[in-house]
């Protein structure tokens, strides 16, 4: 690239455009990639004062082609600085040169060295205006990490962006956020480091070294892209209903958000239950050791939670479980033993008719079944 300090040099201006046309590129093309021979001939086209004032960026430096020496480029740009007067900056991680002839050289043709070396934070800062949602999630992530790659942050909050219509909806369940937003900052950061990733063999790959330790399958892409997955307790890569959706989104650029909501709807749904579950099990826990707490009470507590929850009771717990807080009512209140009877009818045939459509050679669903029967005359018929 080619620019300069303060006008534009009209004759360079019109070399470059004949250049460009000498080698077949677009006139509304601005930068354009040159190699060995094709640089000397450019070169040769301009005169000292084509450079006045002309400052020359080689930019990702450390990226030369192979087919270069890294030598004659850095012998290039000590003509540019010696011979042909211009500025000439040099943007490289040192890091990742292939020689160290630039260690060589730097003496000769470096005037100031500047060491970028922001923190993760830093990094962030400049683009975290750009994050619409979930904006508690990604610098914690990126600083466990160590991203510190501005593209790959910015591939990340593009795909959080993407995902914001769910925010609100999931404002009160932190726990499906979280499993969210994690899918959305791994795989989006996977994706960013390596294009083209097939997630569903990293998964098996992470499962069968997980679950083979001894024998392990070495794959060091793989090992590498794993380091950005938070295995919780799994101790694996597993993908879920959400990390599929997630990995469809990085495939497609398209948020399949009806699949989506049926899975958080699902993850919500069982949330819910498993609160009423635990509120049962408290209450006859209390009742088991609670000396202050009368059994009267307990049968009113225990049918209230029952009765409230009639209609997904088969989702929230099993048969044997229903039928187990059945009897303590009728135990507990003899008075009331119609009432709980016929209750419980009606939704023991909801659980035969679950059980009938489940492994009929299961020795464990055929007791389920006879226990529901031997309930009710009702129930056999």
């Amino acid at each position: 690239q080619i620019s300069t300090k303060d006008r534009l040099i009209t004759s360079a201006k019109d070399k470059i455009k004949d250049f460009k046309t000498t080698l077949g590129f677009k006139d509304e093309d601005t930068n354009f990639g040159i190699t060995g021979s094709i640089l000397s001939i450019g070169l040769s086209l301009f005169e000292k004062k084509d450079f006045e004032n002309v400052i020359v960026c080689f930019d990702d430096f450390e990226r030369i082609s192979d087919k270069l020496k890294l030598k004659d480029v850095l012998g290039l740009i000590s003509e540019l600085k010696e011979q042909k007067k211009c500025t000439v900056v040099l943007i490289l991680n040192k890091d990742e040169l292939r020689e160290d002839d630039l260690s060589k050289y730097k003496d000769k043709i470096v005037d100031y060295d500047f060491n970028y070396e922001p923190t993760v934070a830093e990094s962030f800062s400049l683009i975290k205006d750009n994050l619409k949602s979930f904006k508690e999630y990604p610098l914690e992530y990126f600083q466990k990490y160590k991203i510190n790659n501005i593209r790959i942050m910015k591939r990340v909050i593009n795909a959080l962006n993407d995902y914001a219509c769910f925010e609100e909806s999931l404002k009160d369940f932190k726990d499906i956020e979280k499993e969210l937003v994690e899918n959305i900052l791994e795989i989006s950061t996977i994706n960013a480091l390596k294009l083209s990733v097939d997630f569903e063999k990293l998964s098996k790959y992470s499962m069968q070294n997980y679950l083979d330790k001894k024998n392990k399958e070495k794959n060091e892409d793989y090992d590498q892209l794993l380091k950005y997955i938070n295995f919780g307790y799994s101790g694996y890569f597993y993908m879920s209903d959400i990390t599929y959706n997630v990995v469809d989104y990085i495939k497609n650029s398209i948020v399949d958000k009806d699949s989506l909501q049926q899975s958080i709807n699902e993850r919500i749904k069982k949330q819910k239950y498993s609160s009423i579950e635990e509120q049962i099990r408290k209450c006859t826990h209390k009742a088991r050791y609670d000396l202050n707490y009368p059994y009267n009470q307990y049968t009113q507590d225990l049918f209230n939670i029952l009765e409230s929850n009639q209609n997904n009771i088969t989702e929230i717990i099993n048969a044997d479980n229903f039928l187990f807080y059945i009897q303590q009512l009728e135990e507990f209140d003899s008075e009331n033993i119609e009432k709980y009877k016929k209750f419980a009818i009606d939704l023991l045939k909801k659980y035969l008719y679950i059980e009938l459509k489940g492994d009929r050679y299961s020795s464990w669903v055929n007791q389920t079944i006879s226990n529901i029967k031997n309930f009710d005359i009702a129930l056999n018929d």
